[in-house]
């Protein structure tokens, strides 16, 4: 996969996990105020948000679209990428998800994203990877999965505040949550 296409199939979870790594009124899906900007979040918020974020997918079906992505990649014919991909789902070792510790390292742009943004973001991207994921097999043509589009309420934010989707690889210190 390219490094755009890993972007826009991890941005929005990773986006909604940085905040926390690094009420009622209008309550979303995390539980956190949804009229929030992000600079607005307490500690506890942000690891709610973050915590949220890392169920909205099964370690199963993330495992299953990895494995079959990479046999096919790999493979020489259906039957090889089958027993890869078998294997890698059998041999996969249990996630021990995102431990999610408030770090408050966000960029200034951040007081422009609410919480509502964020989640819808995060839900779009992850209806996107569950349909590829479901699908995939070792009849699915690899570039299908590098046709995916940015969910356009992912682009609204990075429009607002591209460097939550920077990917600044000679500063690691860098606030871009894309990896």
């Amino acid at each position: 996969m390219t490094d755009r296409t890993w972007k826009r199939i991890a941005t929005a979870l990773a986006v909604a996990a940085a905040l926390a790594a690094c009420g009622d009124g209008g309550s979303s899906g995390s539980g956190v105020d949804g009229d929030k900007t992000l600079d607005q979040l307490s500690d506890d918020e942000a690891v709610d948000l973050c915590e949220w974020s890392s169920t909205l997918i099964s370690d199963e079906e993330l495992t299953r679209f990895g494995c079959y992505f990479a046999a096919l990649l790999v493979s020489e014919s259906r039957d090889q990428c089958e027993d890869l991909a078998q294997q890698c789902i059998d041999d996969a070792e249990p996630d021990e998800g995102i431990e999610c510790v408030a770090d408050g390292d966000l960029p200034e742009c951040a007081s422009q994203v609410t919480v509502a943004e964020i989640e819808d973001c995060t839900a779009d991207t992850i209806d996107q990877v569950e349909d590829i994921a479901g699908d995939i097999s070792c009849d699915t043509d690899p570039q299908d999965i590098f046709t995916i589009d940015q969910p356009p309420s992912c682009i609204e934010i990075e429009d607002k505040c591209p460097e939550l989707f920077d990917d600044d690889e000679e500063d690691p210190s860098s606030p871009g949550f894309a990896t």
